[in-house]
């Protein structure tokens, strides 16, 4: 078989059966998968030669049973970046996306509980701005002009089956500071800097809150309730999970 043959021989998806196109083949470690397949998978992970397609087809079952669940999913709190996070604060569910359409998209489900830390990563480049001779030459400044671009990642990571690690940027145009010289940007001074260091930071405390109360909320229904006398009946009542006599109904504190 020549070179030639081998780009042109007709692959099936072992998923679905049907033809790969051209170029939309993805390798696995034992067949291919088309790209129709593949864009069914959780955006937070990647399938290559290192996946089965066993592997695969179970991962689109946990998608299918991820889009089941998203139809019941009732967010009670909504963290605004460039990605949004919605949480349900009382049993701790959130999913993180960048549509406004997101029970279309079947973003991923994953629950607070399952997160083992919160992270805030940055990221920096630096670019020469340059100016133009008498003929029209691009040449450096002298001394030369730099702009510091900064962008702000929140990183969560997962105690999950298949996403280990969901990161991304909370705010996709990049801030500022532009540098004369060879000094070092100072951040401290730049207003679009600290609102989006803010912003990523506030993503961590806001998810770590509800954690901790969901956490402490635990502890307290887990905790063997001591019996109290009513200051209503005057009898002796262990409080329902409202707090109220057992006997008469009455809050007892």
């Amino acid at each position: 078989m020549g070179l030639f043959d081998r780009f042109t021989q007709k692959k099936i998806c072992d998923v679905c059966g049907e033809e790969i196109g051209l170029f939309g083949n993805n390798k696995m470690a034992d067949g291919n998968v088309c790209d129709k397949c593949m864009n069914k998978k959780s955006p937070w992970i990647r399938f290559g030669k290192d996946k089965t397609v066993a592997e695969f087809k179970e991962h689109l079952e946990y998608r299918e049973d991820n889009a089941a669940a998203l139809a019941s999913f009732e967010p009670t709190k909504t963290i605004d970046t460039d990605y949004n996070i919605y949480i349900n604060e009382n049993n701790g569910d959130f999913i993180v996306t960048n549509v406004s359409n997101w029970r279309e998209k079947n973003p991923d489900i994953f629950n607070l509980a399952d997160v083992t830390g919160i992270e805030v990563e940055t990221t920096q480049s630096r670019t020469e701005e340059k100016t133009k001779d008498k003929e029209g030459k691009s040449i450096s400044y002298t001394p030369p002009h730099y702009t510091y671009s900064f962008k702000f990642f929140v990183v969560i990571h997962m105690n999950h089956k298949y996403v280990h690690e969901v990161r991304f940027c909370v705010e996709n145009t990049a801030a500022q500071i532009k540098v004369i010289g060879s000094r070092e940007p100072n951040t401290a001074t730049s207003a679009s800097y600290s609102a989006t260091q803010r912003k990523a930071t506030s993503v961590k405390i806001e998810m770590n809150k509800v954690k901790r109360a969901l956490e402490n909320r635990k502890v307290a229904a887990e905790k063997p309730r001591e019996k109290v006398i009513c200051p209503v009946c005057g009898g002796t009542t262990v409080p329902d999970a409202s707090g109220c006599c057992e006997w008469c109904g009455s809050p007892v504190g």
